[in-house]
């Protein structure tokens, strides 16, 4: 359900809660990678890649001192992705072909800024 919302709150464009219900999520179950996971994405998207990456060594930490244990491939995999990225991209998640489109914003009330914009671009355009 709270990963749900978070994907509702993300798809919308509102980053920060969807970070918030991701957080809540893998509060829930701190040794859950799933959790985890979900939290180091909604942060990258977010673009707070470091943070993202924290989420991962602190997993990893938790896993190796009370189980015992390394993070699942899914999880080192999408650390390595987070690594290798420059901050600005995104990373998908797992079976997730392409970002879907934002909403888009209406000028509503803006038809001479929006006619102004139109003609700036087609003259840029056009050299």
């Amino acid at each position: 359900m709270l990963a749900a919302l978070s994907e509702q709150v993300a798809s919308a464009g509102d980053l920060t809660r969807a970070v918030n219900w991701a957080r809540r999520r893998a509060s829930l179950d701190p040794f859950s990678e799933e959790g985890a996971r979900l939290v180091m994405r909604r942060l990258a998207e977010s673009g707070d890649r470091p943070a993202a990456l924290l989420v991962y060594d602190r997993l990893c930490e938790r896993l190796r001192r009370e189980l015992s244990i390394a993070p699942s491939h899914k999880t080192r995999e999408l650390a390595r992705l987070l690594r290798a990225s420059p901050s600005h991209v995104h990373v998908p998640a797992p079976g997730q072909v392409a970002a879907r489109p934002r909403r888009l914003i209406r000028l509503i009330g803006r038809e001479a800024e929006l006619g102004l914009l139109r003609q700036a671009w087609d003259e840029a355009r056009e050299g």
